[in-house]
């Protein structure tokens, strides 16, 4: 997956794509057999810890899923962990019953009554307030009507994959079953109060609660902007993982104008690129995540460059 070939004459460099070098932050199969009580943390060893009824089932996207009942203390909790002060993403993939109708916070980081933290969450929340029946939303910490909402009807029990990208300074968009982006809105500062990032759960007076009933698969957290080409390939490989932020020439964790000089380099000179920038990564310049580094690249890094 290192392996890389470059064609000169063709100024074409074609980059291995998918789990090597990959940067996210947790990543959990949900593969462990029924009755275990933690699901390891492929990436940081971040292990969820399984409360009430929670147990792992056959029958997931790839291999194993955890079952969520709703019922009392019914979760999987990560801990005080991710809370970013920045871009970042969540990916996982949700089965619903068919039919149901009742809100469930499927994952994220947030203490109920308070404006904070964020969700990928299912159905109606708060009618004229957050997310709509039989879609799902991902919340942002902020008020009414700042959440992005999906177009696609998740409760028909199938698994859907369900993507939340925040882009600091930018947008706050949902993904459902790959790209096209589903809804967006604008991106506001997220805070945090110091509770755990959890599975089906939310905190509720200092405790952790149950807000969830299905199953949930292949759930990853990126320090960073997933593009719709890459939250594509997710679709397509659910338990790989992506690198980025892809734009990121100079390797300073941001994609802005400093890249600019950065990305030419590494489109028409790769030894220069590689000498001037050694521990980078020039599949960073892949920014259409087609396996190729060429001019095709260029609009799609300019349009990350004007915040899309």
């Amino acid at each position: 997956m290192h392996m890389r070939r470059i064609f000169t004459a063709l100024g074409i460099i074609s980059v291995a794509s998918g789990a090597a070098g990959a940067d996210a932050v947790g990543q959990w199969h949900f593969d462990e057999q029924p009755g275990a009580g933690t699901a390891q943390d492929a990436i940081a060893d971040i292990d969820g810890a399984l409360s009430g009824a929670a147990d792992f089932i056959a029958g997931g996207v790839s291999g194993n899923a955890v079952h969520i009942p709703l019922s009392a203390g019914s979760l999987v909790n990560m801990g005080p962990s991710f809370g970013f002060a920045a871009d970042f993403s969540t990916v996982l993939w949700v089965r619903t019953t068919p039919g149901e109708t009742r809100s469930h916070i499927v994952a994220g980081r947030h203490r109920s009554t308070i404006q904070a933290g964020y969700f990928i969450a299912t159905n109606l929340g708060i009618p004229n307030c957050y997310g709509v029946a039989d879609k799902a939303y991902f919340y942002q910490a902020g008020g009414c009507n700042t959440d992005a909402r999906s177009t696609t009807s998740i409760n028909d029990g199938n698994w859907h994959q369900i993507v939340g990208v925040h882009r600091s300074g930018g947008q706050h968009r949902v993904y459902v079953d790959g790209a096209p982006v589903e809804g967006s809105v604008a991106a506001g500062a997220i805070s945090y109060v110091d509770i755990g990032f959890m599975v089906g759960g939310l905190d509720i007076g200092g405790a952790p609660t149950n807000a969830f009933l299905g199953d949930v698969d292949e759930l990853q957290l990126y320090p960073h902007i997933l593009t719709p080409a890459q939250i594509q390939y997710l679709f397509e490989h659910p338990t790989e993982t992506v690198i980025g932020p892809l734009g990121d020439l100079n390797c300073d964790g941001v994609v802005n104008n400093f890249d600019i000089d950065p990305f030419v380099l590494a489109l028409t000179d790769t030894e220069g690129y590689a000498a001037a920038f050694p521990d980078c990564d020039i599949r960073h310049a892949d920014v259409n995540f087609n396996g190729l580094i060429n001019n095709f690249d260029i609009d799609a890094f300019v349009e990350l460059l004007s915040g899309g």
